[in-house]
């Protein structure tokens, strides 16, 4: 990543809230949106390094277990790999603490990117299935924007008998008001 690309992307760890607390690095602006579709959609998994370092200033409560939420299947076969759970495997090594591939869709979704706030929870609702890990849960996501998916994780690990107790994500989209 090009030095004015990471000056841009100078990060603002903050607290989130949708529907479950959690925190973000920086905002989901032009860079971000940039890097985060390069290392998805592009495979250039060596910006996780840097997403890991925008994530240097969230405190992460000790033995915890990160859990990536998970790819539709679609995604995963294209991409060959699920973004989050690379990111929840990253962060936990450069943080020392465990990082389990505890969920996965146990049914068809549809592209998230297009759907209103309502459309998106009807789209997740009941999608997710997970399996007992040690210990508490933070989630990790790449982006986090009406919280829907965010949801339907804590759901499905707590249906499993987990305790989650928070998320991290790289981006946040900041929401209009009524959106």
């Amino acid at each position: 990543m090009c030095d004015s690309c990471l000056n841009a992307l100078r990060p603002s760890p903050r607290v989130v809230q949708r529907g479950i607390l959690g925190w973000s690095a920086v905002d989901y602006g032009t860079v971000a949106t940039n890097a985060i579709n390069a290392y998805k959609e592009r495979g250039r998994t060596a910006l996780l390094g840097t997403f890991c370092e925008l994530l240097d200033d969230v405190d992460l409560p000790p033995n915890i277990n990160l859990v990536g939420l998970p790819s539709s299947q679609i995604a995963t076969r294209k991409r060959g790999f699920v973004p989050a759970e690379l990111l929840a495997d990253r962060l936990g090594r450069r943080r020392g603490t465990r990082s389990s591939h505890a969920l996965i869709f146990a049914k068809k979704i549809a592209d998230q990117s297009g759907l209103t706030r309502v459309e998106r929870e009807a789209n997740l609702s009941g999608s997710m299935l997970a399996k007992p890990v040690a210990g508490p849960v933070w989630l990790v996501d790449d982006v986090i924007t009406t919280g829907a998916s965010m949801r339907e994780a804590v759901r499905a690990m707590e249906f499993a008998g987990n305790q989650v107790t928070g998320f991290v994500t790289i981006a946040e989209t900041i929401l209009k008001v009524g959106s």
